[in-house]
């Protein structure tokens, strides 16, 4: 088992029976042949080139059918020129080449400029780019290394604040990456944009009228983006603008899914994203999204994840669709201005989903069977209808304003500091009808009645109560429900 720092290089000789954990290492220079028992499929990275400069050799691991996994990380005796290794199709595996003067072999069909250059000094270093004779895969002009036709962008390297571009169709990961000058970009025949093309620049705004899905933290944490404009997109992946706080407007008109965390940290508003029209929203969405006021519609949307609209202080209501029955996990927590949630009856209310919604003064909790940990924790909430409930997790009302509570005939279990009550004295009642006393976890009942509560059951249960673990700590404020 070896450890390397990243990128580092390791000969094996020939004499080597065995190889354990090589997976630390960028390239792999074979002299001898390892038998498909000495390895797994973990034995080495899946991003590393397995150079084998002997093409007997070559042909045995090719046919090796252990090694199935590893085939297209094969550089042969021919893969490495000017410091490329590349597979038999001419991907680029690994650059171990000059970083100011870079020499693109004919062999190359594909690579990012992120395998090349991997640090802000690197990108911002003088360097000239020169195509092998016979290269007719690749062509340098306008400040951009594209394909030979123009419509993949590998690398640009212009200096102008503007861009506006109607030839490119795909742009690569790290196209602009560390371009400090460019503000605006308009991409106007763009269908694939690549992962983190703009990181670490100061592009202010962005149009890509063909795209049809934002990928997957494409443009993460730019501060700077301002606006952005994809006509034709409907989906906007995990991510995608995560971080951006001054991104306040954008054009989205056909978008339906919205991606874990996709506009979390953002300064979009309601109305420069059509919250209504999406059917699918992912964890964290829209989490911290100080912008999005007052009412917000996401009745069309079927699927929403864990806290999509988790510290949204300025919501105050919420419309869901009918089919969603389940609040997930912090969907709503610490929105402090949340006073109501409509469209949809409500069985299960996930751990911290309303956690902190101190505005939020009732809830329908009349078919509610579960209430997760922390549920509405410091919420507002001042009486509880539980006649469905089976279980209620640890501090799932504590530090309410808690005055009345109804826990139906399914409930059996009651979590620690359930209903521990705020500061400030109250009188606190709980009429429960369950016909077994309910597990009560360690501290279940919390000081509740320290301000002369009381614990109403069934007539023909009170000694069952009094006599019950946990519940007979509270006997003195057990007695039978009162009828009129």
């Amino acid at each position: 088992v070896f450890s390397a720092a990243a990128g580092a290089v390791i000969n094996l000789p020939s004499t080597i029976e065995a190889a354990g954990d090589l997976t630390g290492f960028a390239v792999v220079n074979f002299n001898g042949y390892l038998e498909p028992s000495d390895l797994s499929d973990s034995t080495f990275s899946k991003s590393a080139a397995l150079h084998i400069d002997n093409a007997e050799t070559l042909k045995q691991y090719q046919d090796g059918a252990v090694w199935e996994s590893y085939k297209s990380q094969f550089v042969g005796p021919d893969g490495v020129k000017n410091g490329w290794y590349l597979n038999g199709e001419g991907k680029l595996l690994q650059y171990k080449g000059s970083k100011t003067q870079i020499v693109i072999p004919k062999e190359v069909t594909s690579f990012t400029i992120g395998q090349i250059l991997t640090t802000q000094a690197e990108y911002a270093a003088e360097k000239t780019f020169t195509l092998e004779q016979g290269n007719t895969n690749f062509k340098l002009e306008n400040n951009m290394l594209t394909s030979a036709d123009g419509k993949t962008l590998y690398y640009y390297t212009g200096s102008s604040e503007t861009l506006t571009d109607n030839n490119i169709e795909t742009v690569m990961a790290y196209a602009f990456r560390y371009n400090t000058t460019l503000k605006h970009l308009t991409l106007n025949k763009a269908k694939s944009l690549g992962a983190s093309m703009v990181e670490g620049t100061a592009v202010e705004d962005i149009t890509v009228p063909e795209v049809a899905e934002v990928g997957a933290s494409a443009f993460a944490k730019l501060t700077t983006l301002t606006s952005f404009s994809a006509a034709k997109a409907t989906k906007v992946g995990d991510s995608a603008f995560n971080g951006c706080t001054a991104l306040a407007t954008v054009s989205l008109p056909k978008v339906t899914e919205v991606g874990a965390s996709a506009f979390s940290s953002t300064a979009i508003t309601n109305t420069s994203l059509a919250l209504s029209s999406l059917t699918s929203i992912g964890n964290s969405a829209f989490s911290s999204c100080k912008s999005i006021v007052g009412a917000v519609d996401i009745s069309a949307a079927t699927t929403v994840g864990t806290g999509v609209f988790s510290s949204c202080s300025e919501i105050t209501s919420v419309k869901l669709n009918s089919a969603i029955t389940s609040i997930p996990n912090s969907m709503f927590s610490y929105c402090s201005k949340l006073e109501s949630v409509t469209g949809s009856v409500i069985t299960e209310i996930g751990q911290s989903a309303f956690s902190s919604c101190k505005l939020l003064t009732s809830f329908d909790l009349s078919k509610v069977t579960n209430v997760g940990q922390q549920a509405f924790r410091t919420a507002g909430l001042t009486e509880l209808n539980l006649e469905s409930i089976v279980t209620i997790g640890q501090y799932a009302f504590d530090s309410c304003k808690l005055t009345k509570i109804f826990i139906g005939d399914k409930c059996t279990s009651i979590g620690g500091y359930a209903f521990t009550p705020s500061s400030g004295k109250a009188t606190y009642t709980m009429t429960i009808t369950a016909p077994v006393p309910p597990t009560l976890s360690s501290n279940a009942l919390h000081k509740m009645f320290q301000f002369d509560g009381k614990i109403y059951v069934p007539e023909n249960l009170v000694d069952t109560y009094k006599k019950a673990s946990g519940w007979k700590d509270d006997t003195n404020y057990i007695s039978a429900i009162v009828t009129d």
